[in-house]
Order: structure tokens, then sequence, then C-alpha cells
């Protein structure tokens, strides 16, 4: 088990991830607006508006999907993209790195190696604080403490 911090040198030849300013602006606002915190409903409302931020500065046209999402959150989630329907798809539990790694995934084409160190990289400059408690498991990024059984 590896700490939180995927190899990155694909993204950048001297291995330091950057961001354009406008990707750290909107995760700054919304770290502001505690997305921990809330209903359900409430915290959904935080990441769709983190959500139409990113495609405004990414030029992204995909849609966010958290019907899957019940109102009392399991204590894992997961995400994906349907292509056809050009929608990222969360279920399951509201998560950051999850929902930043499909956003990636879709501005890197797929590149799922890339998606994962912008998303990691933007999780751990924006929530270094609980950056320090995942864990990156089996291509998973999980809190410490909380294994695949």
């Amino acid at each position: 088990m590896n700490r939180i911090n995927p190899s990155n040198e694909n993204d950048n030849p001297n291995g330091i991830l950057t961001f354009k300013p406008e990707v750290l602006a909107a995760l700054r606002a919304f770290r502001h607006e505690k997305p921990w915190r809330g209903t359900v409903a409430e915290r959904a409302l935080k990441f769709q508006t983190l959500h139409t931020k990113l495609c405004e500065v990414c030029d992204c046209q995909w849609a966010l999907n958290l019907a899957g999402v019940p109102d009392s959150e399991l204590e894992h989630g997961n995400g994906g993209l349907h292509t056809d329907d050009q929608e990222i798809v969360l279920w399951g539990k509201l998560s950051v790195v999850t929902y930043l790694f499909c956003f990636g995934s879709v501005i890197f084409n797929g590149d799922r190696a890339r998606a994962l160190s912008w998303a990691t990289g933007l999780y751990r400059r924006t929530f270094p604080r609980s950056a320090e408690r995942m864990v990156y498991e089996n291509g998973l990024v999980l809190k410490r403490n909380v294994g695949l059984n």
C-alpha cells in the first residue's frame, strides 16, 4: 500500500504537476463551501457548482449525474462515465477524488493514469490535511483504515 502519491512523470518532464489558475480557484471556492457538510442534497449542489465551474474553465460539455447517491450515503462510492450520454456519474457516496478522477478522465480523453495523477494532485493541493489520511491501494484512493474486503 503506497501513500497517495502516484507517479506523475507523464504530466510534466520535471515531475511537477501544474494546474490552470482557474481550476485552482474553483477548487478553493469548493473547499470554502465545506463539501463534507450538509445533507446529501446540499452537498450534491456543491458538487454541481464545482462541476459547472470546471466545465466552463476546461471547455467541457459533460453533465454530472448524482442520482445514484442515496439520501443516506453508503460507506464506499464509485464513479464512471456514460460516454454515449456524456455524463459523469457518481453513485453510493459523494467523493471529491472520485469526481476529480472522472472529470480528469474526460479532459484527458480516457488517459486513466493522467486523470488519477491530476485528481490526486489537485486533491492534495486543495485538501492537504485530508490527503494525509488517504492511501493508494489496488488502483483506488481510500481513507486510511478503510480497506477493501
